[in-house]
Parts: structure tokens; sequence; C-alpha cells
């Protein structure tokens, strides 16, 4: 009895000295940090005014005539180019966008602030659910939400449940985009992340899906909108 008494404190004591694994948090960029990502934004918004961006009449049609809220959909390899829609149209409508909790994430919520765009903080790996109903929230406020369903690290690609979710719970309509890239820079990162040369041209393909056109069920709705997404990239080849 007194053995395994002893065993039992020694079991508790061990237990006891067992590290804690520190509790996962949302990164966070304040103060002069800020200020650092001001002249990367200024020099984007330059570069992008050197672009060419084409877009078809019907397309153009589409996009200034969407009822709020909308959740735009487009690969994380079109990132650098995507802020050109609401730059050019959509410049009076409250937009969103959603972002990891990583120190990654921190930087691109700075980033996104300059441009007048709310981060909400999330991941299919950490405070997915919290991001979605967030989002949710927003959308019956006003607010349009731009997602990388492939996002924040892939797989290239890949489309995960948070944006049909997101689509599902706010019937927002779906505007789905795609960039094609006449000459460009393409970065050796998992994404195959697109830079758009200065001064070349980019072709911008779209289609608008309404809430209720989508397949019934969380999974057919995320590979519905994956093979849509990917058909706009197949007729830009």
């Amino acid at each position: 009895m007194k053995e395994s008494r002893a065993q039992e404190e020694s079991a508790r004591e061990a237990v006891k000295t067992v590290p804690k694994r520190p509790r996962k948090q949302v990164k966070k960029v304040f103060g002069w940090r800020v200020w650092l990502l001001r002249p990367l934004w200024w020099g984007i918004r330059l570069w992008l005014s050197t672009v060419r961006f084409r877009v078809s009449r019907e397309t153009l049609e589409m996009i200034r005539g969407l009822p709020v809220p909308v959740v735009v959909l487009f690969w994380h390899q079109h990132l650098f180019s995507a802020s050109y829609l609401s730059l050019r149209y959509w410049k009076t409508r409250k937009m969103g966008g959603l972002i990891s909790a990583s120190r990654d994430g921190a930087w691109l919520e700075a980033f996104y602030a300059l441009a007048g765009i709310r981060a909400v903080r999330g991941s299919s790996s950490f405070r997915g659910g919290e991001a979605v109903r967030e989002m949710i929230s927003l959308t019956r406020q006003g607010y349009d939400f731009a997602i990388t369903p492939d996002g924040p690290r892939g797989p290239r690609y890949s489309f995960k449940n948070g944006a049909a979710l997101l689509v599902e719970k706010s019937g927002a309509s779906i505007l789905l985009v795609h960039y094609h890239y006449h000459r460009f820079w393409r970065l050796r990162s998992w994404d195959g992340f697109f830079l758009p040369w200065p001064f070349s041209s980019v072709e911008v393909r779209a289609k608008v899906l309404r809430a209720e056109e989508l397949p019934a069920g969380m999974a057919a709705k995320a590979t519905y909108l994956k093979d849509l997404l990917m058909s706009l990239r197949e007729e830009s080849n």
C-alpha cells in the first residue's frame, strides 16, 4: 500500500513538472511596425496602376450590379491582383477578408487595414469556427468578403469548407474571379504566386452565382465551387 501511494504521489509530481504547451493566440502587429507597410502599400498601388486589367463588358456589368453582400472567391496565387476590383469598382462598399491567425497573417491584417479592408482572423487549423461566425455577422452588417479557399498554406487549388459554409449561412451571392497574366513573374511558393509585369496586361474572368444555385451539402458545395474556379482557369490557358 505504501509503495502504491508513493508511486501515485510520484506520478502527480511528474505531471506537475511537465511544462504546459503555450496557448495558441492570434498574432498582431502594432505601433511603428504598421508604418513600415505604408510605402509598400503605395508601391503596390502604383504598380497596379501601370497594369492594364482587361474586363469584358458582360463581366463589368456583373461586377457593378452585384447586391450586398457578396463572397468573392479566388485562388491564393492571385492575391497581389485581388485588390484591383475593390479599388476600381467597389470603392464605396465595405470589404472584409479572411486571414490566418499566424504572424504572417498579422502583417497581412495590418496591410489590409491600409487598404480599408476589415480582417477576420482564423483558418481551418485554428479559430475556423469563430472566424466563420464573425464573417456571417459582418455580412449581415453589409460587408462583402474575399476568401482564398486554398489559403493560407494550401495545398494549391484545394477548397476548404469554410468558404462554402459562409455562403450557405449568409445567403450571399458568389463572385468567382480568375486573373490571366500575359507577362508575369511566378514565385516558387506553394501557391505559385503571380506578379504581373509593370505595364503588362491582365485578363479578368468572372462568374456570378446565387446561393440557391449551389447543391445541397457542404462537401458538394465545395466541390462545385472548386470546379467552377478551375474551369475559369482552364478557359484562360
